[in-house]
């Protein structure tokens, strides 16, 4: 079978960061991104994480407010950071092409078409994709309202992408890679993410 997508790869947002630190971890960066090529979708957690960081960094201390506004404007300071390391480090003769996505483009098949020909379009132009959760514009209540609209529709299959490890393996189902990677710092994959006993 010929794949037209090698890799679905995807890591978070802890690989990415020296904790002691309190900074990126560019060796990280440097090192995936001088792998990263044509052919090969690469979903990356981190813009939030990035984005406290920088602005501890910049301001002295961290953004104070309801959770689901702190998250949004750490998201939105944190993902132009994380392409511009991506963009760095990923050799200069491909793009580099940023996705943003949320459960709505799964759950709408003109919006999953739409993204199917953007990730086979990246392919024939030289460009790897950069795919990340959208936190800035999506937050928790919304979410869950328009998941209750679908379930009330009468749709029977339902994307909910809760974390980038589901938008990569939706991805990959969507563009049928050679492999999906995901590096994580989670122990494995479980049926209930709550609950320790359910790791498959």
């Amino acid at each position: 079978m010929k794949h037209d997508i090698e890799l679905v790869g995807k890591i978070g947002s802890m690989a990415l960061i020296r904790e002691a630190e309190h900074d990126i971890n560019y060796n990280v960066f440097s090192r995936i991104g001088s792998e990263l090529r044509p052919g090969m979708i690469w979903v990356s957690s981190g813009a939030v994480e990035i984005g406290r960081l920088d602005y501890v960094k910049r301001t002295g201390s961290e953004l104070k407010g309801p959770k689901s506004d702190i998250m949004t404007d750490y998201s939105a300071q944190g993902q132009a950071i994380l392409m511009e390391e991506y963009r760095r480090y990923v050799p200069s003769q491909y793009s580099v092409r940023q996705l943003l996505v949320e459960h709505t483009h799964f759950n709408d098949a003109e919006k999953r078409e739409h993204i199917y020909q953007f990730l086979m379009r990246c392919v024939r132009q030289e460009a790897v994709p950069i795919v990340n959760y959208n936190d800035t514009v999506s937050f928790e209540e919304n979410r869950r309202w328009e998941l209750e609209q679908l379930r009330n529709n009468g749709q029977k299959r339902i994307v909910e992408c809760i974390d980038n490890d589901e938008t990569a393996s939706v991805i990959s189902t969507l563009v049928h890679p050679k492999y999906l990677l995901i590096l994580t710092s989670v122990k494995g994959i479980y049926l209930d993410q709550k609950d320790p006993t359910t790791l498959v």
